[in-house]
């Protein structure tokens, strides 16, 4: 059966979206010292981070055919691992407008990257070491590790917090008791979308059974091609929405941008569906 006209539209914007993500984000290429604070650097990062994610989507919503050997087998799209990238871009997403975007003054940023940073280094400390530049890089690390805990422990924004959420901070949860539910939210999700597609999401991700069960009976390719657009859908709201909040964070981006552009306007147009769901 022949996509219809909606599903060519769906198609089509992706494919803008994408483009429209990779234009705006290359405008700083060229100008000195926007990205250079460690902050910003990381802004960037989870970006690409999203772009990655969203790419290999793009590949595996095209559906590929086997070749091994010798052996040809039928084509089929994987919609599962395209569940499974959509909600990993979904939780990059909410950790940047969590960081970057939610907090409305400096200090309260700081404090929220200092504790997303903290936890990058807690968590690595938690690894096994197996060689002597690994351990050397783990000692150097935990002294680090160390005085940011201290400067998180005197931020006044953790002065503020109860006993409960300091602890959580204090063991390397950077989000403290806020569930990605409360995240999503805050970055103006509805709950009641959010909730139902990243549990569906998540199913994939963790093998849950009806996980299982629709990638026994969805098998043919319309059918598989229909499950990973729709998971592409959040990903399209996830693309518009980091870049729309992207381009205010960095206010010589912000100048870059026309704001009357096909690009500008279709991640507007996403951004609000993102909030409308």
């Amino acid at each position: 059966m022949m996509a219809t006209e909606e599903d060519l539209q769906h198609e089509q914007d992706f494919d803008e979206l994408i483009l429209a993500f990779i234009t705006i984000g290359n405008k700083l290429q060229g100008t000195e010292n926007v990205l250079q604070t460690k902050n910003l650097m990381y802004a960037e990062g989870l970006g690409r981070k999203i772009l990655q994610h969203t790419l290999s989507v793009k590949y595996l919503a095209g559906g590929f055919a086997l070749t091994a050997k010798g052996n040809s087998y039928e084509p089929q799209v994987d919609f599962s691992s395209v569940c499974i990238l959509s909600r990993a871009a979904l939780e990059t997403y909410l950790t940047f407008n969590h960081v970057y975007v939610q907090p409305d003054n400096p200090a309260e940023h700081q404090f929220r990257f200092d504790s997303w940073d903290y936890a990058g280094y807690v968590e690595r400390q938690r690894f096994s070491t197996r060689t002597p530049e690994t351990l050397a890089k783990q000692q150097q690390e935990a002294v680090l590790s160390q005085v940011l805990k201290t400067e998180i422990e005197q931020s006044p924004v953790y002065q503020t917090l109860n006993r409960a959420e300091q602890r959580e901070l204090s063991k390397g949860n950077w989000r403290g008791q806020q569930s990605w539910s409360s995240l999503a939210i805050n970055a103006g999700f509805s709950k009641s979308f959010f909730d139902d597609q990243y549990k569906f999401l998540c199913g994939h991700a963790h093998s849950s059974r009806l996980s299982v069960i629709q990638i026994q009976q969805v098998t043919d390719l319309k059918g598989q091609k229909e499950m990973a657009m729709a998971s592409a859908a959040t990903l399209m709201c996830v693309l518009a929405k980091y870049m729309y909040d992207y381009i205010r964070l960095i206010p010589e981006l912000n100048a870059l941008v026309d704001k009357k552009s096909r690009e500008y306007y279709l991640l507007d147009v996403w951004r609000r569906v993102g909030n409308k769901l």
